[in-house]
Formats: structure tokens, C-alpha cells, sequence
């Protein structure tokens, strides 16, 4: 039988079906296999004996006697004959093949091919030690309607190979491994073990570096190894080993057919992605999730992706994300992980995102075991023996996790925090919001013991929450009082931990606050691990929707507008690239509803975090122009930007000229926060 060279296994299994007859009785005849050869003659199917090398020689000895089935035009033989095999029949149905083989070796005087058909071998019983099926398999029982398939041929192949094997011989078939294969091999195997117990051990070829040469991508290459043995197996002792590429992970043993095609899917998907990645230019990320083969959870979440400057990229490294900052802007947006690229200065990243509860050793085994896989993703045109591994630490010296739940909002994590200047902090966060930290407070004593923390209630850690707090400097009564005896009404809307709602409470001791979230979760976090006082009349907190508050609000009888109206919500950024404000919140006539919640010199703050410049730019169009007055806090190191709009008079005299600048990106006038940084901040 023909056999084609490994550059063309890129072919796939319908351009092998045209070379196959249309009716299965014509298997038999040898005018097909005779056709056949004669299209097939320059090609080596499924690679030659030096692609194949590396998983066949541990199942092979030299003094062993081996029968090649269906030969053809291989040149199978003559190497294993070079590499010091030199007992070795061939056989094949089409005349024309054995005399060419023949002629083509007459200086291998020891090998032997002969015309035979596959179900009537002329050999003795018991009388080799290896039998060895290079697409023969594949070619008898091709990929298509299973009622147009004569199994009798194969299972009276496979029954003369039973017979000739000697016991505890081998018999290895080289094969693509589709599914009809795996189902009759096993099948077959499952109902000989009456009278002949067979291990069955699958394992993949990998080509990975013949492709990766050739620039092709080729389809998947399996060895299947069936071991003869003196007597059937017990029914609890039958299993199929499969044994992936190491990329994936250990030899694993399958107790069912459909749990073994199951792992050969995830291998066939592992070596596209890595050809895909090793022989083309990338015009998109590709992403995959390798699990851990002992328990199913997920182990390595990875995205590979070039520039889009250079034609040919080169330069390639690993870049190892932790856990606790997979979800940072620079790694869980496309903007972000193009940022990165440039900022390591590689023409391609291969980002491995770690998952929190697997284990991974030390830097040094977490390294080696990367590397194997991710040397497969190198560009084309990267020579480079050795990639380099690129990381980012967390940016704490110790984390303790004090609690987890699940809410409205997704789930969340308290956490305590041990920064190296020793500073410590307890944080609400929501770990399915990307980079939002919900709320963080200043730890005073006991980091260790949960039940005693003491936090600081009258400070403000997370610099959005202190950009907001300009809001209060463009109130007129603000500038007359002070804090001490400022008498306003506030209103949050995002309660999250608490921390801006008890700090207005603490700070401001004649003010109110209304603080709204629909997410009860977050009500009892407020209370139980930031300090949010539980029964002042001057708090009054509201479980429901905020857009339906909102729009309710001016119509209650009972209703006192708002002085300062602080939006602090966030959201899931899949949905357009906005984290806070969720997209239904940033809407123009939203923005106008709150509007009519504030009282005539009112403010309103709206915190902004998005992963995309057109998002942002459409939340503060959609904000622009509602009020006489409208700014923009922000900082260079914080990627949250605070707007703050109003109709006060006295607003465009609030921030002083050498704070405040021209943004041409937003037409706005932008303020540089830093003076707003320690207001006020109480001891």
C-alpha cells in the first residue's frame, strides 16, 4: 500500500478519502491497490521510520522477527533494515509494489516481501514477535457511513494477526486514530479477550518539529500498541492506557472508549494550536486551557499573540502571570496584553495565567514544566535554543484570605494584605470584576486575628474614593463650615464594603448619608469587617436596584435632594470594555435622572474604569454638556477617572488654575488630583 512523505500529512481525511474506492469489496482486488501505488508513489504516509523513531524503539528489538502489513511503496523496511532490524517480512496485495520492493533491495538480502492478501497471510501460527500496520488500518476502514463498511476483511485481518503473533508479541498500527478505528480496535480487542487478553496502550506521535521545519500543519499521528497475552485479563484489570505528548500531561488509564476520545480531542486541539502557532504569523489571539491531567481542574490558561508591526516576528519570551493579577488591565484586555508586548519589547508573548488553586512548586519546576510547551509556540523565524520567562510579582508581601461568598454581584474575597513598608490593609473584592478593587481600609492592629481587626474608618485608602471627595469642595456650604459642621446629604450608589458611606458618616458629623446596592451581601460585609455603623440615624441603607431608585426618588413625598450624589459601581468589562459604570448606568438620561436627585448646587461623581478608549469616550460623551461646570479627576499610576459635574456658581473658581488643564482627548477640563489626595484625611 502507498505511503506518502511527512510534508503532506497536512492533507486532510477527505483528500485521503478520493484515493479510496467507492465500494469496500474493492479492498480485495489488487487492480486498486495497483491504482493506488501508482498515485501514491513518491509519498510516505504517515511520516518514515526516523519520524516515528522516537515511540516505536522501545517496543522493538533487532533479534525480534517483524511482518509488515501492506507495504506498498514505503521504504519502512529498508530503514528499520539500515538501523540493524533485519528480520523483517512485508506483504501486500498489489504485484507491481512487492517486485519494486524487491528490485529496490536486493543489496538487504534478509528482507522479505511477498504478495498476500491481509485476511489470509501465509505464515505459521505463532511466529512473529512484532506485527506492524503503517495506514493499512486507516485505509480499510475509512472515515464515512458505517453501513457501507465491510468489517468482515478487517476482523479477518485482525484475526490472522492474532495468529501469527507469538505470545506476548506486539502488534503496533501506526494510524490517524479517527473515531470508527478506536471503536473497532477496542471493540475487537474487548470481545478476542474470551480466548487472547490484550493491553491496548495508545500514544501520540509527535511531529511537532518535522512540521514545525516544513511550516505545515499536520494532522495527528497515534501508535497503538496492543500487547498479546498468555490468558485474558480479568474484567476489573481492562483498561486502555493513552498516553498523550508530555506537553499535556501523564499516562492516564481509560475505563471507557468515550473517556479515551475525550483526551485524544484535547491532544488533537493541543497540536493544532502549537503548529498553528509554531508556523504561522499570528493575525489574532489564540488562546487555550490546559488542565491538570490527575484532577481535571484547570492548570495553565494560555494566549499567544504578535505584533502587528513586523511581518516576520522573532523575538519571543514567556510571560507568567500569578493568580492574584490575571484579571489586571495589562492581562485580561487585548489592549492591555498590547501594551505589554511593547513593554517587554518581543515581537510574540505567550501569557501562562496561573490558576489560584493549583499548585505549582517552585519558580524552578514551574519553569521547567513550561518550558517543553512553550518552546512548540516560537515563531517560524525564532532561532533561539533557549526562551526567555518573564513574570510579575504580586504586589504584597503576605495575603490572608478572611473570607469568601457569593452574591448579586459575583464572587468576592475579603482580604488582609501586608505591603513591604509594612502598611496593611483589609479589601472587599469581587473577583469577577477585573482590576476593581471594591473597597480597601487601613488596618490598625491585629492583621492576624480576624475577630479583633481594628480598621481606620476616618481615612480613605483607595485614591478614587479620595478623587471623589472633590465633589465636596465645589459646595458653597462646604467652603463656609468644614467638615465639623457641614450639614449635606449624601447618596452612594455602590455600597460595596462600606468604606465611603462610613467615612462620609465619621468625617462629616452632621451630614446624611443614603447608600444604595442590590446585592444584600454587601450590607452585612459593610457591617461585619469595615466598621459600618449598624443603627446611626444619620445612615439609611437601601437593598435594590440603583437605576430604580434613582428615577424614584423624586417623586416620594418624603424626599430631600441630594447635595453630592457619588456613583460607584462597577461591572463585568466583557460586556463593551467598561468595568464602572455598567453600561446600563451610562446612559445620557441616566446621568439626567440623577441630575434631578441633586439639589440646584449639587454634584455629581461618577467614577470611570474601562479597558477601551471608545468606551470611555462614549461614557463621558454621554456625560458631557448635562451640567455648566464638568470635570475630570485623574491620575498617571490610577486607572480610574473620576467626572464631576454640577451647576454650582461658584465651580469654576474651586480648582485653582495650576491644577486644572485642557485635555484635548475629552474636551473637558481635567484636574490633576494630587492635591485632592489627603482630603481630608483626619487623624
Amino acid at each position: 500500500m502507498g505511503k506518502k512523505k511527512a510534508q503532506t500529512r497536512r492533507q486532510n481525511g477527505e483528500e485521503q478519502n478520493k484515493l479510496l474506492p467507492k465500494n469496500v469489496d474493492e479492498f480485495a482486488k489488487p487492480e486498486f491497490w495497483e491504482n493506488f501505488n501508482k498515485q501514491t508513489n513518491e509519498f510516505e504516509w504517515y511520516g518514515s521510520y526516523a519520524d516515528l523513531k522516537k515511540n516505536v524503539s522501545k517496543y522493538m528489538k533487532p533479534t525480534d522477527r517483524y511482518l509488515q502489513i501492506g507495504c506498498g511503496n514505503s521504504n519502512l523496511a529498508s530503514d528499520m533494515f539500515d538501523a540493524g532490524f533485519k528480520n523483517i517480512t512485508s506483504i501486500d496485495i498489489d504485484e507491481k509494489s512487492i517486485k519494486a520492493q524487491n528490485a529496490k533491495n536486493v543489496n538487504r538480502s534478509s528482507l522479505i516481501f511477498k504478495k498476500c492478501s491481509v485476511d489470509n497471510i501465509s505464515e505459521e501460527d505463532s511466529s512473529f514477535n512484532v506485527v506492524v500496520d503503517k495506514g493499512t488500518l486507516d485505509a480499510l476502514l475509512p472515515k464515512g457511513d458505517a453501513k457501507n463498511v465491510e468489517y468482515t476483511v478487517v476482523e479477518g485481518y485482525f484475526d490472522e494477526v492474532v495468529r501469527v503473533l507469538k505470545p506476548l508479541g506486539l502488534f503496533l498500527i501506526v494510524t490517524l486514530a479517527q473515531e470508527q478505528i478506536i471503536r473497532f480496535v477496542t471493540s475487537y480487542f474487548e470481545k478476542k479477550n474470551a480466548t487472547h487478553g490484550f493491553l491496548i496502550r495508545i500514544e501520540k506521535v509527535d511531529y511537532a518539529q518535522v512540521n514545525r521545519t516544513q511550516r505545515t500543519i499536520g494532522y495527528p499521528v497515534y501508535l497503538v500498541v496492543l500487547t498479546k497475552l498468555l490468558k485474558p485479563l480479568d474484567f476489573d484489570a481492562r483498561y486502555i492506557e493513552y498516553v498523550p505528548r508530555k506537553l499535556v500531561g501523564p499516562a492516564v488509564k481509560c475505563s471507557s472508549v468515550d473517556e479515551l476520545l475525550g483526551f485524544m480531542l484535547t491532544d488533537r486541539q493541543l497540536q493544532y494550536f502549537i503548529e498553528v502557532c509554531a508556523t504561522q504569523k499570528l493575525n489574532r489571539e489564540y488562546n487555550m486551557i490546559l488542565y491538570n491531567v490527575e484532577t481535571g481542574a484547570p492548570r495553565f490558561d494560555i494566549c499567544v499573540y504578535d505584533t502587528n508591526e513586523i511581518r516576520n516576528p522573532k523575538k519571543y519570551a514567556i510571560f507568567v502571570v500569578p493568580s492574584e493579577r490575571s484579571r489586571e488591565y495589562l492581562f485580561d484586555c487585548i489592549e492591555g496584553r498590547e501594551e505589554l508586548l511593547k513593554s517587554v519589547g518581543m515581537d510574540r508573548v505567550c501569557m501562562v495565567k496561573l490558576f489560584q488553586n493549583e499548585k505549582y512548586g517552585s519558580i524552578e519546576s514551574l519553569r521547567e514544566e513550561l518550558s517543553a510547551f512553550a518552546f512548540h509556540l516560537r515563531p517560524f523565524h525564532c532561532k533561539d535554543e533557549s526562551i526567555k520567562i518573564l513574570s510579575i510579582g504580586v504586589d504584597y508581601e503576605e495575603k490572608l484570605v478572611v473570607c469568601r461568598g457569593d452574591g448579586v454581584n459575583g464572587p468576592w474575597e475579603i482580604q488582609h494584605l501586608r505591603f513591604s513598608d509594612d502598611q496593611k490593609v483589609r479589601r472587599l473584592v469581587f473577583t469577577n470584576i477585573i482590576a476593581v478593587v471594591q473597597s480597601e481600609a487601613r488596618i490598625t492592629a491585629h492583621f492576624d486575628d480576624f475577630d479583633k481587626t481594628v480598621i481606620d474608618t476616618r481615612s480613605l485608602s483607595c485614591e478614587h474614593h479620595q478623587m471623589m471627595l472633590g465633589s465636596i469642595m465645589l459646595l458653597n456650604q462646604f467652603e463656609k463650615s468644614g467638615h465639623n459642621d457641614l450639614e449635606a446629604n449624601f447618596c452612594v450608589l455602590g455600597l460595596g464594603g462600606g468604606l465611603l458611606t462610613t467615612f462620609l458618616h465619621d468625617v462629616f458629623p452632621k451630614s446624611k448619608v443614603s447608600a444604595v446596592d442590590i446585592d444584600a451581601n454587601v450590607f452585612d460585609i459593610a457591617k461585619k469587617y469595615f466598621a459600618m455603623p449598624s443603627d446611626s440615624s444619620r445612615i439609611t441603607l437601601f437593598q435594590e436596584d440603583a437605576l430604580k431608585y434613582i428615577e424614584e426618588c423624586p417623586a416620594k413625598g418624603t424626599f430631600t435632594s441630594f447635595d453630592v450624589i457619588f456613583v460607584d459601581i462597577a461591572g463585568d468589562y466583557q460586556v463593551d470594555g467598561l468595568v464602572c459604570p455598567p453600561a446600563p448606568f451610562a446612559k445620557r438620561h441616566v446621568f439626567e435622572m440623577m441630575k434631578k436627585c441633586l439639589s440646584p448646587q449639587g454634584v455629581l461623581a461618577v467614577n470611570v474604569v474601562s479597558r477601551n478608549k471608545n468606551s470611555k469616550k462614549n461614557v463621558l460623551q454621554e456625560f458631557r454638556g448635562i451640567f455648566k461646570s464638568e470635570y475630570l479627576l485623574n491620575r498617571e499610576e490610577d486607572i480610574n477617572e473620576i467626572m464631576l459635574g454640577t451647576d454650582a456658581s461658584n465651580a469654576k473658581a474651586t480648582f485653582a488654575n495650576s491644577i486644572a488643564k485642557y485635555s484635548k482627548e475629552c474636551d473637558w477640563i481635567t484636574v490633576s488630583s494630587n492635591e485632592l489626595m489627603n482630603f481630608p484625611r483626619l487623624k
